[in-house]
């Protein structure tokens, strides 16, 4: 069933041009072995933000201009998602939705501090 709703979700969200294949090889660590946990999310956090931006969501044109655009992030962790959207679309808006407190957070650091990222401590089920 997976695998005949999967083609289906990827051209429904992202569009006829997408190929749910290539998105498969792209979105994955070709020897997930050698590859830390940490490393696997980076690579992952920077193919979806790449597909945000191709996809056009943020960024991309006057309609969706960088400083208009509102990235959520629910179940952000460290924010890695959000800071490979930021590292493709400075200006981007960001709102961190996590429930338990990190540390190491990304908009902490020096180079972040100018963003406009807002962290949100909560529990969505709620």
């Amino acid at each position: 069933k997976i695998s005949e709703a999967w083609p289906r979700a990827v051209r429904e969200v992202l569009g006829p041009d997408v190929s749910p294949e290539n998105l498969l090889e792209t979105s994955v660590v070709a020897d997930g072995t050698d590859v830390s946990h940490a490393e696997k999310h980076e690579v992952q956090n920077q193919a979806l933000a790449e597909l945000v931006i191709k996809g056009g969501l943020v960024g991309s044109s006057p309609s969706r201009a960088a400083s208009e655009a509102v990235v959520v992030e629910f179940g952000s962790g460290k924010g890695g998602l959000a800071s490979a959207v930021l590292g493709l679309c400075p200006g981007v808006r960001c709102v961190l939705v996590e429930r338990e407190p990190r540390r190491h957070k990304f908009e902490n650091r020096q180079d972040k501090r100018e963003e406009m990222v807002l962290r949100l401590r909560l529990d969505i089920s709620d």
